[in-house]
């Protein structure tokens, strides 16, 4: 729940800051967004690991991509705006 609090407050920051979605802002972050933890990867993480009879393994698998999400969208956040910055 962390993971995901902490991204959406990157998405919301980066609204502010930038006038638009972390997902708009490059060819990297558009692709990236079909992998991102959300409810559907986290779904479907679910089930591949419980069909491959590591249930155990679901809930620390999620939890490791929603940190490696808010890695990702934190340091692309990071890269954008000091560009910005640069350019005004």
């Amino acid at each position: 729940m962390a993971s995901d609090l902490l991204d959406n407050l990157l998405y919301y920051a980066g609204h502010i800051w930038l006038r638009k979605q972390l997902d708009e802002l490059g060819p990297f972050d558009r692709s990236f967004r079909l992998i991102a933890g959300r409810r559907n990867i986290y779904a479907w993480m679910w089930l591949l690991v419980f069909w491959a009879g590591l249930p155990t393994y679901a809930f620390t698998a999620a939890l490791a991509w929603s940190m490696v999400t808010v890695g990702v969208h934190s340091v692309r956040l990071a890269y954008h705006v000091r560009r910005r910055m640069a350019v005004a």
